[in-house]
């Protein structure tokens, strides 16, 4: 008779979690032999959704303490393994089918890091390495308050490809509200006394969330210190690896947050450092590129770019962004050499962008932005221009080449401009606005006055309507979108 595979637990701790819970329940039960639910003290139906999902559901006084919550899951649950969810948390079918067959290797020994995406509502925001799975034993245990941690003593940890998404990221007010919880049970750690470099990374990104940036920079300096006396005092090669990896997301952020606080100095020497300590890591170099980019150092820009075509994606257990199209990063290097007036190299890099996209409006669009985003004004209206004359462009696309058009006072090229945005995506606000202005600088004001109106009917307010124009904001379109 064959031996039965060992059981999977599924472990869940939820508040108010009742609009999502049995969907999340469904998507579990494919892979999970049991399922324990643990309320911390919804308001809502959750408990009621839970009970008709599983008989295994407990209350838990919430005491500002995650590890707590999610400890006393794993103390209810009786599988042979335990895996940690969220009622956010999603697996693809494949990926179950994945989890199915992971557990005819389930002996006790070993522990499991999956992959964890991020998700926005354009695709993942970030990817990276977490400990989810591990075998049911009294010494393996959650701590930390928040961004809690599974110690796992012996254990051996191995990294699989399967991946979670997380969906928790989707909706701004309620991300923005668990940020300041974070914040609050972060410091509250601080005062019971943990001074460790994870407190300080955790600190030092939630104060970034909440655009505290010296505050961060402070805290990112203190993780730093604290990981580099790890490194010295570390003996095994894996620890070293791990730490190695840290200082260079460290410096990474570090230089982000310089660039964010106008320090441009501080950004590029930190950007320097964190180069120094990259491996061959596709995302990572990239990421650097970007970095240089905006510190204003171009041919640096270059050297990571291109090491970036030559490599591949490393996953890592610190969150980093998704890699672009190559034709993406093609733009990124064309942009760069463009800045350096190295026109020949840059018509290279977009000559074999359009080669893989298939449409040299799009490649053209992309650098626009690029540009744009870097108040490289000239090259944003030359690559809006010429991804207008070379096929179909996006709204905002349009709204942009409008907005470089009426900052050379071209009225009438900035007023078709917008219309033709108008033409892609009638709802498009900011094309609205853009054609007031321009009619109220050519002083036809009853022209102006039917799209005030209408804009007025749609609930658009008036101070925003009538505000002088500026540089187009970033955070207002899909930034991401156009440049990953």
């Amino acid at each position: 008779m064959k031996p039965l595979s060992p059981s999977l637990s599924v472990c869940m701790i939820v508040k108010n979690e009742g609009h999502q819970l049995a969907e999340a329940v469904e998507n579990f039960s494919r892979f999970a032999d049991e399922i324990v639910i643990v309320d911390t003290g919804s308001t809502d139906n959750t408990r009621d959704v839970a009970l008709q999902c599983t008989g295994r559901v407990y209350d838990f006084s919430w005491c500002d303490d995650f590890s707590a919550a999610r400890n006393h899951s794993f103390a209810q649950a009786q599988g042979d393994y335990l895996l940690w969810m969220d009622a956010d948390d999603r697996v693809e079918p494949e990926m179950a089918r994945q989890i199915v067959e992971l557990k005819s290797i389930f002996d006790g020994r070993n522990a499991f890091y999956f992959v964890l995406e991020d998700m926005e509502a354009s695709g993942p925001s970030c990817a990276f390495y977490q400990l989810r799975c591990v075998p049911r034993r009294d010494d393996v245990r959650f701590c930390g308050r928040i961004h809690e941690q599974l110690t796992i003593g012996e254990l051996f940890p191995l990294t699989i490809g399967i991946v979670i998404r997380h969906h928790g990221y989707l909706h701004k007010e309620i991300h923005q509200q668990k940020i300041e919880r974070n914040l609050r049970l972060l410091e509250k750690e601080r005062e019971d006394g943990r001074d460790d470099a994870f407190i300080h990374y955790y600190l030092s990104l939630t104060c970034e969330s909440l655009k505290r940036y010296r505050e961060a920079i402070e805290h990112m300096k203190r993780a730093l210190a604290c990981i580099e006396r790890q490194t010295r005092a570390s003996s095994g090669p894996y620890t070293r690896q791990v730490n190695m990896s840290a200082m260079m997301d460290i410096h990474f952020h570090l230089a982000r947050f310089h660039r964010k606080a106008n320090s441009d100095r501080a950004a590029l020497r930190h950007a320097t450092l964190a180069q120094a300590l990259t491996g061959d890591d596709a995302r990572s170099l990239f990421n650097l590129g970007m970095l240089f980019q905006e510190c204003h150092e171009p041919r640096k820009a270059i050297h990571c770019f291109e090491r970036s075509l030559r490599t591949k994606a490393v996953m890592s257990l610190f969150p980093s962004a998704p890699l672009p199209s190559r034709e993406k990063i093609l733009a990124h290097i064309a942009f760069s050499h463009l800045r350096l007036r190295e026109h020949d190299a840059a018509v290279t890099r977009l000559r074999e962008a359009w080669e893989l996209a298939g449409d040299q409006a799009r490649v053209w669009e992309t650098l626009g932005f690029l540009a744009l985003n870097a108040r490289e004004w000239a090259i944003a209206l030359h690559a809006y221009e010429s991804a207008s004359r070379s096929g179909e462009i996006s709204a905002v696309g349009y709204y942009f080449l409008g907005f470089l058009f009426q900052q050379r006072k071209l009225m009438g090229k900035a007023l078709d401009a917008y219309k033709k945005a108008l033409d892609r995506d009638p709802t498009h606000v900011k094309s609205r606005l853009g054609i007031v202005k321009v009619y109220c600088e050519m002083g036809l004001k009853s022209e102006a006055g039917k799209y005030v109106e209408g804009l007025l009917t749609d609930g658009i307010d008036e101070a925003e309507i009538f505000s002088m124009p500026g540089c187009p904001s970033m955070d207002e379109m899909d930034s991401r979108e156009v440049l990953l």
